[in-house]
């Protein structure tokens, strides 16, 4: 349906603009390195911050989407087939959508002081966010990948036992 393809290209189009955040955040980090180190450094993370927000967004928009869609259906009926197409792209793009907003998380500790608290607590929040995909998705690749980044962000804070726990 019409409805249906709106939703669509809504959720496309907040994933390019989330993605592209993180693009010109990502920039302004490896700016850092040459330039005021500090004034990027502070706009690479209000950048990571507004990135975060978008897919935050996106994950309740395809959550509610989800949400819509009746759990049984009959493939052999056209309009149903259709909507159980629907559901595994949004399923898809939910788990997407949670992957990388805790890699954004991860993402932000690179623009703050090594081994401050918020450096500590940008980690502990995306190991937190990685944790929950692992339990819900261990089955999935998604949910190995979350793990292994789970245990990344152990390493860097500096957690060794636990990081080595997840690889």
């Amino acid at each position: 349906s019409p409805r249906t393809a709106q939703h669509a290209l809504a959720n496309s189009a907040r994933n390019q603009l989330g993605n592209l955040i993180v693009a010109r955040a990502s920039m302004k980090v490896a700016a850092s390195e040459k330039g005021d180190k500090a004034k990027l450094l502070k706009e690479a993370n209000a950048l990571y911050e507004q990135a975060f927000q978008v897919f935050r967004g996106m994950e309740e928009a395809v959550r509610t989407q989800l949400e819509r869609i009746p759990k049984v259906l009959d493939t052999r009926d056209k309009r149903q087939a259709a909507m159980a197409e629907r559901r595994t792209q949004l399923r898809a793009d939910y788990l997407q959508t949670q992957l990388t907003a805790a890699a954004i998380r991860e993402e932000m500790a690179e623009t703050v002081p090594e081994g401050s608290p918020e450096f500590k607590k940008l980690l502990t929040e995306a190991a937190a966010l990685y944790d929950v995909l692992y339990k819900k998705y261990r089955t999935r690749i998604a949910g190995l990948y979350a793990r292994m980044n789970q245990g990344r962000a152990n390493q860097r804070m500096g957690k060794l036992q636990d990081a080595l726990g997840y690889y």
